[in-house]
């Protein structure tokens, strides 16, 4: 059985499951850092999955599609919660040094919040 969001294209998935953050009591807060900047839609080849600078959002086309509505929902915060702990700003240091374990620390604050 194919949804609505099945036939939404990638920019208007991103702009669904941000409606849905808004509305969401315990995310809406979140909302407002999840527009920050722009979302950009790239080949597979540019990016496999999806990352932030700390501002903007890079997301591989294929892995964008691939997600259910709930799964979008969760990387979507996932990226902001990046964005809001100014983890691309604030660990630029440990980042060069250690960037393997300081990826998974940092992946591992953020699901912790979600």
């Amino acid at each position: 059985m194919s949804t609505t969001f099945d036939k939404m294209t990638g920019e208007q998935r991103l702009t669904a499951v941000n409606v849905d953050l808004a509305n969401h009591k315990t995310f809406a807060i979140m909302s407002g850092v999840a527009c920050v900047g722009k979302n950009e839609i790239v080949p597979d080849a540019v990016c496999s999955t999806a990352g932030t600078n700390g501002r903007d959002v890079i997301w591989g086309e294929s892995f964008l599609m691939s997600l259910t509505r709930k799964q979008l929902r969760f990387v979507v915060l996932h990226e902001s919660f990046h964005k809001a702990l100014r983890h691309c700003s604030e660990y630029i240091e440990v980042s060069k040094r250690e960037p393997e374990a300081t990826n998974i620390a940092m992946d591992y604050v953020v699901n912790a919040f979600i």
